[in-house]
């Protein structure tokens, strides 16, 4: 299932919930120092700090129990993935979506 397919699930269950005015906007979150806008850069470097310092987790019962990789060989791809990740000229980014509404208001709040 892919995120826009999992946004709209989470929409549809807001709005199971009672939600009203519900939105779903996509975002394109930096992966890197890369951008030139400084707000940007700096979430970029905290989600590059954040993915690097969990790709070994994300990655060792694929390499390690699927592929038959050993860690040694697993560790000097996933080196070479981060020196890619912090590279200014390689643009990467996640997209990412944002699902919010509003609570209906109560009998009580109305009149």
């Amino acid at each position: 299932m892919t995120g826009r397919c999992d946004s709209q699930k989470m929409a549809e269950q807001m709005k199971d919930a009672g939600f009203i005015n519900i939105t779903v906007t996509e975002y394109k979150m930096p992966l890197g120092p890369w951008p030139k806008d400084k707000r940007l850069r700096e979430s970029g470097q905290y989600n590059l700090v954040g993915i690097s310092e969990g790709l070994t987790g994300l990655s060792i019962r694929v390499f390690t129990q699927i592929l038959g990789w050993s860690m040694e060989e697993m560790e000097r791809l996933l080196t070479q993935v981060r020196a890619e990740w912090r590279k200014r000229n390689i643009h990467s980014y996640l997209p990412i979506w944002v699902v919010y509404g509003q609570k209906p208001p109560t009998k009580k709040s109305v009149g």
